[in-house]
C-alpha cells in the first residue's frame, strides 16, 4: 500500500495551520489588544502553545502510532468512551468545521472577482463549491491527493512569502501608525483577560499542528516521520505568522483592518496597490484570485487527515463499518464523502465566528486531556521505547494545558461576563457560550457511544 512521505506528512501540518485563521483573526484581535507589540506577543505565545503540544504528540505518536490522533490516544489513556467523543468532535468540530471556516473565507477572498459583497448567498455558493472540488480530488487516492497537498502548500507558502515582502518593496503607500514598541502598556495588556481570551480564539489560528498523527496509518515509518513532521510544520508556521502579522500591521491600520473584517490580505494589497492594473487585470482582483487558489490548500489538508480518523472509527466500531469501505487507489472514499458533507452543512448554516469560537473551546478541551495523558503514560510505561521524547518535560505539557485551561477561563470572563452556560447578545437574545456548546457536544458524543452498542466495539 502506497505511504505519505516525510515531505507530504509535514506539508499537511503547514497547510492546515496556515489557512483561514491567519487572516480572519487579526479582525477580532485589533479590538481588545490596540497594541501592536501586544499582538506580536500574542502570536508568539500561540506559538508556545502550538509547540508545547507538538512536543508532547510528538512522544505520544511513540507510543501510538496509529491513525486517530486524540481518538486513538484518549481510549488508550483514559475510557472508550471518552475517545469516541473526542473522534466524533474531531470529525465535527476539528474538521468540518475547519472545513467550513476556510471554504468561506476562501468564499470572502473570491468575492471582489464575481462582485459580490463579504458573507453573502453567493460566497458560501463558493465555498461549497470549493469543498465539492477537494472532495473530488481526494477520490482520486493517495497518489493524487499526495501531489495536489504538495504542489498547494508550496504554492500557498510563496503567495505568503509575497505577502510578507510586498510592504518593503518601495511601493507608495501611507504607513499604518501602529506602534511595535514594548512598553508598559504591552506589558498590562499581555497579562489582561483580553489577551488571553483572544488567545483561545488564536486556536483557530494554530489548529493543524497535530494534523499528521490522524493519518499516522498511512505515514511511512511513522515512528520517525511524524515527530519530524510536527517539530518542522510547526516552527516553520509560527516564523510565517510573525512575519506575516507584522507586515499587515506595519500597513493596516486598526481602524482599515477593521473596516475590512476577515480578509486582512485584499485589506494589505488594496491599499498598497490601489487601482493599479498589470494590463486589464487589477492587481487586487488578482491577489483575491490567488489568495482563494491558496487556500484550496488548507481544504485539501483537512479533507486528507479526516476521513482516516473517519475510516479507523469504522474499524473500531461495528455500526461504522460502511466507513472503512475504500478503492484500490487508497481512498476511503465513503469518509471522504461524508465529511464533505458535514463540511457543506457547516459552511450553509454556520458564520465564520461562531466557527471560530466553537473550534477554539472544543479543541483545547480534548489536546488537553491528551497532552495531559503524556505524565500517565510516563508513570504506566516508564521502560516504553519510544524514538522521540518531549523536549523540557515535565513543563512543556504543563505550560500547554495552564494556558489552554486559562484562555478558555478568561475567554468566558469576557464575553459572557463570567457566566460559564449561557450569554446575551445585545439585542436581549440568548445564546450558549461556546464553553457550553463544547461541553453538550462532548456530553451527546458521549451517550452515543453507549447507543451505538460502544460496548462490543472491537478491543484493541
Amino acid at each position: 500500500m502506497k505511504k505519505y512521505k516525510l515531505d507530504t506528512a509535514t506539508y499537511v501540518i503547514i497547510a492546515s495551520m496556515i489557512g483561514t485563521g491567519v487572516f480572519a483573526s487579526l479582525f477580532f484581535q485589533v479590538e481588545s489588544l490596540p497594541s501592536g507589540s501586544a499582538i506580536m506577543l500574542l502570536w508568539l505565545a500561540g506559538g508556545l502553545v502550538a509547540l508545547c503540544g507538538g512536543l508532547s504528540y510528538a512522544e505520544l505518536s511513540g507510543f501510538f502510532p496509529r491513525s486517530g490522533g486524540e481518538y486513538e490516544y484518549l481510549t488508550k489513556i483514559y475510557h472508550p468512551a471518552l475517545g469516541f467523543s473526542a473522534g466524533v468532535c474531531t470529525l465535527v468540530v476539528g474538521f468540518a468545521a475547519p472545513l467550513a471556516g476556510t471554504a468561506l473565507n476562501l468564499g470572502n477572498y473570491f468575492a471582489p472577482i464575481l462582485g459580490l459583497s463579504p458573507d453573502t448567498i453567493g460566497t458560501k455558493v463558493v465555498a461549497v463549491l470549493s469543498i465539492l472540488l477537494i472532495t473530488v480530488i481526494q477520490l482520486f487516492g493517495v497518489d493524487m491527493s499526495a501531489k495536489f497537498q504538495n504542489i498547494s502548500t508550496i504554492f500557498k507558502i510563496g503567495l505568503i512569502l509575497v505577502l510578507i515582502v510586498v510592504p518593503f518593496c518601495g511601493f507608495h503607500y501611507v504607513e499604518s501608525n501602529v506602534s511595535f514598541e514594548v512598553n508598559q502598556e504591552t506589558i498590562r495588556l499581555a497579562t489582561s483577560g483580553s489577551f488571553f481570551s483572544c488567545l483561545a480564539l488564536l486556536y483557530y489560528a494554530y489548529t493543524g499542528w497535530n494534523t499528521s498523527v490522524y493519518i499516522a496509518s498511512d505515514v511511512d515509518d511513522p515512528k520517525r516521520t511524524l515527530p519530524l513532521s510536527i517539530l518542522i510544520g510547526i516552527a516553520v508556521v509560527v516564523t510565517v505568522y510573525m512575519l506575516l502579522n507584522y507586515a499587515f500591521l506595519r500597513v493596516c491600520s486598526y481602524e482599515e483592518i477593521l473596516a475590512g473584517g476577515s480578509s486582512i490580505g485584499n485589506t494589505m494589497i488594496s491599499k498598497i496597490f490601489g487601482d493599479s492594473t498589470i494590463g486589464w487585470l487589477k492587481i487586487t482582483d488578482l491577489f483575491s484570485f490567488l489568495m482563494s487558489l491558496a487556500l484550496l490548500a488548507t481544504l485539501s489538508s483537512f479533507m486528507l487527515a479526516s476521513p482516516r480518523v473517519a475510516e479507523i472509527f469504522g474499524k473500531d466500531y461495528p455500526v461504522f463499518r460502511v466507513l472503512t469501505k475504500g478503492s484500490d487507489n487508497g481512498a476511503p472514499y465513503v469518509s471522504v464523502i461524508a465529511m464533505g458533507v458535514m463540511a457543506i452543512l457547516f459552511t450553509m448554516f454556520s458564520n465564520l465566528r461562531s466557527i471560530l469560537d466553537y473550534v477554539g473551546f472544543s479543541l483545547s478541551i480534548f489536546a488537553s486531556l491528551a497532552v495531559f495523558g503524556l505524565y500517565i503514560m510516563r508513570w504506566r510505561k516508564p521502560e516504553t521505547e519510544r524514538p522521540f521524547k518531549a523536549w523540557g518535560y515535565p513543563v512543556t505539557p504543563f505550560i500547554f494545558i495552564a494556558i489552554n485551561m486559562a484562555a478558555i477561563y478568561y475567554s468566558v470572563q469576557t464575553m459572557y461576563g463570567g457566566n460559564f452556560l449561557y450569554g446575551f447578545h445585545p439585542d436581549g437574545s440568548l445564546d450558549l457560550s461556546p464553553l457550553s456548546a463544547s461541553f453538550i457536544s462532548i456530553v451527546l458524543s458521549t451517550g452515543l457511544y453507549y447507543i451505538f452498542n460502544g460496548r462490543s466495539a472491537v478491543v484493541r
